[in-house]
C-alpha cells in the first residue's frame, strides 16, 4: 500500500472520529437542555397567575429562555441529523470491513481478496479516498460550527433559566 493511501486512510478515520465526537456532544447538550426545559417550562403556568410589578420582567425572561432553548434544540438536531454514512457508488471500499465481510464471508478466502486487490488501480483508490476525505472534512467542519453555536445558546439558556427559577422560587416575585 502506498504511503499516500495510508495517510489518506488515517485522515479519513480521524475525521470520522471527529464527526462521532460532535454527534455525542450534540446529543448530550440536547438531553441536558430537554431536562432543563422540563423543569422550567411548567413555570409558565405559575407566571400566568402572577400579577404585580415584576410580571412583565418575568414574562420577558421566560419568553427569552424558551426562544433560546428552542434555538439550541434546533442547532443540536442540525448536528445530529445529517449522517455521513451514505457513500457514493463509485467509491472503492476495499478497506471497509462490512463490505469485505459481505463479499467475502469466509475469512479464509484470502485468495479471492488478494485477486480483487491486485486488479484494483492504486491511483483510482487514492483519488476516491481523497474525494471522500474532502467530503467528510466539509461535514465535520459544518457539524463543529453548529456544535459551537449550540453550546453558546445552551449556556445563555441556562443563565435565563436560572434567573427565572431564582426569581420565581427563592425571591417569590
Amino acid at each position: 500500500m502506498s504511503d499516500k493511501l495510508k495517510v489518506l486512510l488515517q485522515s479519513f478515520h480521524f475525521n470520522q472520529n471527529l464527526i462521532i465526537f460532535a454527534d455525542t456532544k450534540a446529543v448530550a447538550i440536547l438531553t441536558i437542555n430537554g431536562i432543563l426545559m422540563g423543569f422550567i417550562v411548567p413555570l409558565g403556568k405559575v407566571l400566568k397567575g402572577m400579577a404585580g410589578y415584576s410580571f412583565g420582567l418575568m414574562l420577558t425572561l421566560y419568553i427569552c429562555y424558551l426562544l433560546i432553548a428552542f434555538t439550541c434544540c434546533i442547532l443540536c438536531v442540525a448536528v445530529i441529523y445529517p449522517r455521513p454514512h451514505r457513500r457514493g457508488a463509485d467509491v472503492a471500499d476495499l478497506f471497509n470491513m462490512a463490505s469485505i465481510q459481505k463479499h467475502y464471508p469466509n475469512p479464509d478466502d484470502s485468495q479471492s481478496y488478494a485477486e480483487n486487490f491486485a486488479q484494483t488501480d492504486i491511483h483510482k483508490l487514492e483519488h476516491d479516498y481523497a474525494v471522500l476525505l474532502h467530503r467528510e472534512y466539509l461535514v465535520s467542519a459544518k457539524k463543529y460550527h453548529y456544535v459551537k453555536k449550540s453550546v453558546f445558546f445552551f449556556l445563555i439558556s441556562v443563565i435565563f433559566a436560572m434567573t427565572v427559577f431564582t426569581m420565581n422560587v427563592f425571591l417569590n416575585i
